[in-house]
């Protein structure tokens, strides 16, 4: 019922692998309102800005990669 939120229990005793977990996440960049794909602002001259991007994700997979399972899954 949450977007990319899961709960996994492991077996009893169990321990996730050495290469530990794996996020993938598919889809392309977007745009804002205003069709622009990026937007930085900074507070002033002296400070980096911070920078936001637009994304449409189409999937989001949390894995196992020691098995090849795919623990989690949300998809458009």
């Amino acid at each position: 019922m949450r977007p990319y939120a899961a709960t996994i229990k492991l077996d009893e005793g169990a321990q996730p692998g050495a290469q530990g977990y794996q996020l993938s996440i598919s889809g392309r960049i977007g745009a804002f309102s205003d069709r622009q794909p990026i937007h930085c602002t900074a507070a002033d001259a002296e400070v980096r800005p911070v920078c936001l991007v637009a994304v449409e994700l189409t999937r989001v997979t949390f894995d196992d990669p020691e098995s090849g399972v795919s623990l989690s899954e949300w998809a458009l």
